[in-house]
């Protein structure tokens, strides 16, 4: 029996030189601890294929959390499934202690169970979530800032300020913005054509 260890980058939480510290103090060899950076998709992986590719049977996998699985329900779903029952090996989570497939035959089952029904339920709110924007949107609702309306006051003193009719100091008096905010719709108005480029 060997153990591994996987330190991926989590979406949040535990840096991966943190994990790979956590692992050495829980025992695993520095050797065994496959290091992937930066990658978070499942697809994008290389370093966890390699892993996948050295289990064997019996083998211990030790793990921050469920998320250096996948990034969704489904994913460390699949994932927990191939390990335990196709590759035959043992998972122990550090973040979850009772989560340690080495404990009894029973947890690898019941948390195959969880992780199905979490992933399943995860699909049904994901879908039910996509009908309400689509409903929404269907009704007229428009998502994100609101276009900003530019005052005929506003564009007058733009254009005197390009003009040098205005100081800058003037022109933010008259507008009421910050000197970002007012450099930020200048560049506006010249793209939308309200003023000349």
């Amino acid at each position: 029996m060997t153990t591994y260890a996987y330190a991926g980058q989590l979406k949040r939480g535990v840096s991966v030189a943190r994990q790979v510290q956590e692992y050495m103090r829980f025992g695993v060899p520095r050797e065994n601890i496959l290091v992937e950076d930066g990658a978070e998709k499942a697809s994008l992986r290389p370093v966890w294929s390699t892993l996948i590719g050295r289990l064997a049977r019996g083998d211990l996998l030790v793990l921050m959390s469920l998320n250096n699985l996948g990034g969704t329900y489904a994913a460390i779903s699949r994932e927990w499934s191939r390990l335990v029952s196709a590759l035959g090996a043992d998972i122990c989570i550090i973040d979850l202690p009772a989560v340690d497939t080495r404990l009894s035959p029973c947890v690898s089952a019941a948390v195959g169970q969880t992780l199905t029904f979490a992933a399943e339920r995860e699909q049904a709110n994901s879908a039910l979530q996509a009908k309400g924007i689509k409903d929404a949107k269907n009704n007229g609702v428009r998502f994100g800032r609101p276009k900003a309306n530019y005052s005929p006051e506003f564009i007058s003193a733009v254009k005197r300020f390009r003009n040098k009719e205005i100081t800058l100091d003037e022109a933010l008096a008259i507008t009421h913005l910050k000197r970002s905010n007012f450099y930020y719709h200048m560049r506006r108005l010249k793209l939308l054509d309200y003023i000349a480029k």
